[in-house]
């Protein structure tokens, strides 16, 4: 990959899109690069399960977002991930606005009425 701070072979990003088919790249304000794949709809539906017995939506919402990014984030790995979103507290709400948007949650166009 042409990233400086990426360190991930060529045959680790077509290993990785052979699974998941798409890839994609969110670059955070430090230069860090973050690798993620799309969301599946059976982990979409796990995900809101998990979390849907926890009455605060801001602790909801909070929890489903960072499981959203462990479970999507390919690179960086894991362990640093996890200090990525400790220590930057809006990584984890940027990482799954992204995602959801890249995994059919948002629409490119208005919807119309079909005629």
């Amino acid at each position: 990959m042409a990233d400086s701070k990426v360190n991930v072979s060529i045959e680790q990003l077509e290993e990785w899109k052979k699974e998941y088919k798409h890839l994609f790249k969110t670059t955070l304000t430090d230069g860090t690069v973050i690798i993620w794949r799309r969301l599946k709809r059976s982990e979409y539906k796990e995900l809101v399960r998990k979390f849907d017995e926890i009455e605060d939506q801001d602790d909801r919402i909070w929890g489903r977002e960072e499981d959203l990014a462990r479970l999507c984030v390919l690179y960086p790995p894991k362990e640093e991930l996890e200090d990525i979103l400790e220590y930057q507290a809006g990584v984890a709400s940027v990482l799954s606005d992204n995602i959801y948007a890249n995994s059919g949650f948002s629409v490119k166009d208005r919807a119309e009425d079909v005629k």
